[in-house]
């Protein structure tokens, strides 16, 4: 074979390999806003009560994390509580109760919140993602839609969304000088199916600070409002 025929070949063998999301197809932002909400919706969801196993700096706790639409979260364990209610967080530990950091509120809410399409696209563009910026990727062996950044740009702010599912895998933003990155993997696992992750990641400035596995989720335990009040 001529040096002519080897570099077509060579041509044609690299154009088989490379992944898939090189050719793909990329939706606009408001339809799969659109999408990821009725998915959501179609879930029926008002309350969730999710146990964990989680791993911060080298110690495990086991969690209870408490959720009831719309907005509402307690997570308890480890010796803190956090409570989120009408967009605010307050944490707790044996010393005081003080506001959480802004994070923290992004952690559950697209599994707290109503399931609303244009919410999902003011949310993304409060923290500044760049809804006119996208491409595709992988996490966790799933193709995801990359909105705010392309593949080399770790350092803007950007949402990942399965391509396929149309949940949540990746939240990137920034606070202060530091990016926060939360990620919700294992979507589809025997215990959470579509309601929840079955990982669900904090890193900060590249450094994971927080890993949680989900152990058990139900749907049916009643979860009373009075749970989502604290004391400031």
């Amino acid at each position: 074979m001529g040096r002519r025929g080897s570099a077509t070949l060579a041509a044609v063998l690299a154009a088989l390999v490379l992944p898939i999301p090189v050719f793909a197809y990329i939706l606009p932002p408001e339809f799969l806003a659109r999408k990821m909400a009725a998915k959501r919706r179609a879930m029926k969801l008002t309350r969730l009560t999710v146990n964990l196993s989680c791993s911060a700096d080298g110690q495990t706790a086991e969690k209870v994390l408490r959720l009831k639409v719309p907005g509402m979260v307690r997570l308890e364990g480890g010796g803190r509580l956090l409570v989120c209610r009408n967009n605010v967080c307050f944490e707790r530990d044996s010393a005081a109760t003080r506001k959480a950091a802004p994070w923290k509120k992004w952690l559950f809410r697209f599994v707290s919140e109503r399931p609303d399409a244009q919410s999902y696209v003011r949310w993304l563009k409060h923290l500044g993602v760049d809804m006119k910026r996208n491409t595709l990727s992988r996490l966790g062996g799933r193709i995801a839609v990359v909105l705010g950044a392309k593949n080399w740009e770790r350092d803007r702010p950007q949402f990942w969304l399965d391509k396929d599912l149309f949940l949540p895998l990746r939240l990137m933003l920034r606070e202060g000088k530091s990016l926060v990155e939360l990620t919700w993997t294992d979507w589809g696992s025997r215990t959470g199916g579509d309601w929840f992750p079955g990982r669900i990641e904090v890193s900060i400035d590249g450094k994971l600070v927080e890993s949680c596995r989900t152990t058990s989720v139900d749907a049916r335990t009643r979860v009373p409002e009075s749970l989502f009040d604290i004391e400031k």
